[in-house]
């Protein structure tokens, strides 16, 4: 067993066999470690259900013979003091990254206010796993990028938000349809930097990249310019991406 599952291994063996049945006690302890890990990424209602659903988990566990009890840092110990499981560094990273990466993305589609808000919950994910930032990139406890973005992940999120404002805005009201496009300006502009080319807006409304409609690119592909050699390309299933020397 991994060193995070030792925990459940010493409660099993502190049940009394004749108090219950100790597969329900290692259930217990399993999901009352799942639902431990949840908690960092929770909001503060959730929180607050996983809090209570291990309480209860917790004397569930007391009525199998367990002597444990739960201290004022949270941490559910047995009579000897040890906890009742043990969460490690690789449980916390895995349970936080996820989530972390998920509000990097989002930050790039959301509003300003938003944006503070996603960037104070990362800096509050990263707190729990030990992580420190340098030059806006988030590194874990032993020096390793802790994850990163590629050009089309960005890509993929920012086109998706200004095609949907898009399709929103013929049935709109003039204020929204207003809001619609100057999100879209702000979104086309979140991209160019992102990508290290000009995005501009033509006459009939059209959102041009390279010469060709953004839109376009994003259904059917293509190649666009940026600041390295490997570029993003957004391709529809079944189609052939070919490499230079093919070419």
């Amino acid at each position: 067993s991994s060193s995070g599952d030792d925990g459940f291994y010493d409660v099993i063996g502190k049940i009394d066999p004749s108090a219950g049945d100790n597969t329900r006690a290692l259930e217990i302890a399993t999901k009352m470690k799942a639902n431990s890990l949840e908690w960092y990424t929770a909001d503060t209602a959730r929180r607050k259900q996983l809090e209570n659903e291990n309480a209860a988990l917790g004397k569930e566990l007391q009525t199998l013979g367990m002597n444990i009890t739960r201290g004022q840092d949270g941490v559910w110990r047995k009579e000897d003091g040890s906890a009742l499981f043990t969460i490690s560094q690789r449980d916390k990273e895995q349970a936080i990254i996820p989530a972390m990466k998920e509000n990097s993305l989002a930050w790039f589609t959301a509003s300003k206010d938003d944006q503070k808000k996603l960037a104070a919950k990362n800096k509050e994910l990263a707190g729990y796993a030990g992580f420190t930032q340098k030059d806006g990139s988030w590194y874990t406890s032993s020096g390793a990028l802790a994850y990163s973005l590629t050009n089309e992940e960005v890509a993929k999120a920012i086109v998706k938000q200004m095609k949907k404002n898009s399709a929103a805005w013929s049935s709109a009201s003039e204020a929204e349809r207003k809001r619609l496009s100057d999100e879209n300006v702000e979104l086309a502009d979140r991209l160019s930097k992102k990508l290290g080319q000009k995005i501009t807006r033509n006459n009939a409304g059209e959102w041009i990249i390279n010469g060709k409609k953004l839109y376009d690119i994003y259904h059917s592909g293509g190649v666009v310019g940026g600041k390295s050699d490997e570029q993003f390309a957004l391709l529809q299933r079944g189609e052939w991406v070919v490499s230079k020397v093919l070419r």
